[in-house]
């Protein structure tokens, strides 16, 4: 049997210990296959890459379930409905002017750029909603 020391701060350590065995003395031998450098040292030039490439797989996976809820959202044209909806609703109440108390001030014109947009999401919003009503 052997032992490994290194010196650290001045004191001998440990690091390491194995044994030899004849040859006559050992039935088998199993290799098994190891995937990369440890300690990345003797990587070649493209395997940085593929190597970040795995470790992007392997956190997409990790959040994948939560990934694709995300994008079936996005996707569903009844979600799109909710949030155009809203940013309309949004800008019906920028289109009246608001007094310095709060409340609306009917005596003033309406806000002209309010009322452009909220014409755009409205035109936006019949097709939108065509296709959230073939959906369901």
């Amino acid at each position: 049997a052997w032992r490994r020391y290194t010196v650290q701060d001045g004191v001998e350590v440990e690091t390491g210990d194995g044994a030899v065995w004849a040859t006559s003395l050992v039935g088998s031998v199993r290799f098994t296959t190891m995937w990369g450098d440890p300690s990345r040292e003797f990587l070649l030039a493209t395997q940085p890459n593929l190597l970040r490439r795995r470790e992007l797989l392997k956190r997409l996976s990790l959040f994948a379930a939560t990934l694709k809820r995300i994008v079936m959202f996005a996707l569903n044209p009844v979600s799109v409905l909710l949030v155009l909806s809203c940013v309309l609703t949004e800008g019906l109440w920028r289109v009246f002017p608001t007094g310095s108390y709060g409340a609306y001030n009917m005596s003033e014109s309406a806000n002209e750029a309010a009322l452009t947009w909220a014409t755009l999401l409205s035109v936006l919003s019949l097709p939108v909603t065509v296709i959230a009503g073939w959906w369901i």
